[in-house]
């Protein structure tokens, strides 16, 4: 996965994008890589994957504050990596078929729904039976 994430950040790579600080102990490839192993294995805890990288495939220590910086500098490149990846699955496979399944997620209780602006309608009303109550 490493080698695919940083051939991709290399060929993709925003113009915008702030130049690796050549101080830096992990390479950008590696901070993104470690961040996507932990959003696949490890339920997005950071910790946890920077742990598993450090013992199973020798990627140097780095403090927690520095990992998060670095992770955070590269929002940006990160959510441009995204895209690109999926539209070059899209592209790959366009004849596949992709179904989004969803469930209702309580914004507002009942008793605050006609002070809710964030959604206004019946149609955003719903009901939970488990728990006898509207939202």
């Amino acid at each position: 996965m490493y080698c695919f994430m940083d051939d991709l950040l290399a060929a993709t790579r925003p113009a915008w994008a702030p130049a690796p600080d050549p101080r830096q102990r992990l390479s950008d490839a590696e901070v993104l890589t470690t961040a996507v192993v932990a959003a696949r294995y490890f339920g997005a805890n950071l910790a946890q994957a920077r742990r598993y990288m450090q013992e199973h495939w020798g990627q140097p220590p780095l403090h927690k504050s520095g990992f998060s910086r670095q992770l955070h500098q590269l929002k940006d490149v990160l959510d441009e990596l995204f895209a690109t990846f999926g539209q070059l699955l899209k592209d790959q496979h366009a004849e596949a078929r992709f179904v989004l399944d969803s469930f209702p997620i309580p914004v507002c209780h009942n008793t605050r729904i006609g002070r809710c602006k964030l959604l206004t309608g019946k149609a955003f009303h719903g009901r939970c039976a488990s728990k006898r109550c509207w939202f």
